[in-house]
């Protein structure tokens, strides 16, 4: 289900169609949108049950990951939300120069940047709870900086266009890079020190 998806959103993309509102293609594309929409909502069902679960963890796990992937799933939650809102818009374009589109990515992708931090501290040096600290600033970073983008977006304006929301998304974007960037030291500092040893 979940690489039919995929596939058909990057084909439709591909072609140069939107894969879910599609004006331009045939009836197949449109038929072929409204499976992508009821399969995101399979997806979406598997995705709540297992998000509860890892907000109901309590195992072997290690503990600061678990963090990372709870403020994943958050901003992903994030990106479903916009996806509704994309149907609901029949479509991206929010006011003059306002686009859904970078404020759905960003809630999708910090299901990965977030815990990508745990993973690079994962085994180091530092300690396990300065690693909860690191990924708590790096999970606020990204939720900050997706805030900032739905502000810009709610306004109507696009994601580039200088304002008060650019800086601060720019500025929390930047603080998630530091925190990875140090993440990355300390946890290749410890594989260093091991293959030395």
């Amino acid at each position: 289900m979940l690489l039919a998806s995929y596939n058909m959103e990057t084909v439709q993309i591909l072609r140069g169609l939107d894969p879910r509102f599609t004006q331009a293609g045939s009836a197949f594309d449109q038929l072929l949108g409204g499976i992508f929409f009821l399969t995101a909502q399979g997806l979406i069902a598997v995705f709540i049950v297992i998000t509860l679960k890892f907000f109901r963890h309590r195992g072997d796990a290690d503990p600061v990951l678990v963090v990372a992937v709870r403020y994943g799933t958050i901003t992903t939650l994030l990106g479903f939300a916009v996806g509704y809102v994309l149907s609901a818009n029949a479509g991206p374009d929010i006011g003059a120069s306002g686009n859904l589109l970078p404020l759905h990515a960003a809630g999708f992708h910090g299901l990965q940047a977030i815990p990508l931090v745990a993973l690079l501290l994962w085994g180091s040096d530092v300690t396990t709870e300065k690693r909860r600290r690191w990924v708590h600033l790096a999970g606020l970073s990204w939720i900050g900086a997706c805030t900032g983008i739905a502000v810009q977006t709610w306004a109507g304006r696009s994601v580039l266009e200088p304002s008060v929301a650019t800086v601060a998304m720019a500025l929390l974007f930047a603080a998630w890079v530091g925190i990875a960037l140090m993440a990355a030291h300390a946890g290749g500092l410890t594989f260093a020190e091991q293959q030395a040893a």
